[in-house]
This record gives structure tokens, C-alpha cells and sequence, in this order.
């Protein structure tokens, strides 16, 4: 889980982070490291009640600023697994065969 806003749509994005943003270096170039990639987020519910001259009673989904990011380590395992290799290798021979 991460500290970042998530909109419908966003999942499958990449997420990156500049591990020496707060390292204390007065300026720096960022060094962006693949934190992972998005994968959801996290709603908030607010039970709100608004009285003017008549009340008005609801609920409000808010964005929660916490998103849910599937670790880069884990998307290599994947990418890395016999299962996949052998899947990948079969389309590429597939595909060439085909020209």
C-alpha cells in the first residue's frame, strides 16, 4: 500500500519513486527506481449532514490517497516463471513462422 492517489483507469501504471528525495541533498537529479505497478485503491465513506434551512443528510466516496501497488519483485517472478517463458517463446515462434 502506498500513499497516492488512484483514479478508475490508472491500474496497470507504473509506480516510481526518487529514493534520495529526502536524502537532505539541497538539489539533486532524480534517480526513479520501479516501485511497482498499480493495482487498485482505497475508498473512504463520509456521513455527512448539511443544515441550512433544511437538512440535508448523504454519503460521500472519497478518494483515500492509499493505493494498492503490486511490488516490482513480484511482477519479475512472473515474468520470469517457466510457464510464462515457455508461453512467451511459443508466440514469438508462432508469430515468425507466420511472416
Amino acid at each position: 500500500m502506498v500513499d497516492a492517489h488512484a483514479f478508475g483507469g490508472n491500474s496497470g501504471s507504473p509506480v516510481f519513486v526518487d529514493p534520495d528525495k529526502y536524502s537532505g541533498t539541497p538539489y539533486s537529479i532524480p534517480r526513479l527506481q520501479l516501485l511497482g505497478v498499480l493495482s487498485g485503491e482505497v475508498f473512504e465513506n463520509t456521513d455527512l449532514t448539511l443544515t441550512v434551512t433544511t437538512t440535508i443528510s448523504g454519503n460521500l466516496p472519497a478518494n483515500s490517497g492509499v493505493s494498492v501497488v503490486v511490488p516490482a519483485f513480484e511482477l519479475a517472478r512472473l515474468l520470469e516463471s517457466p510457464a510464462l517463458k515457455e508461453a512467451r517463446d511459443k508466440l514469438v515462434a508462432s508469430q515468425q513462422s507466420a511472416k
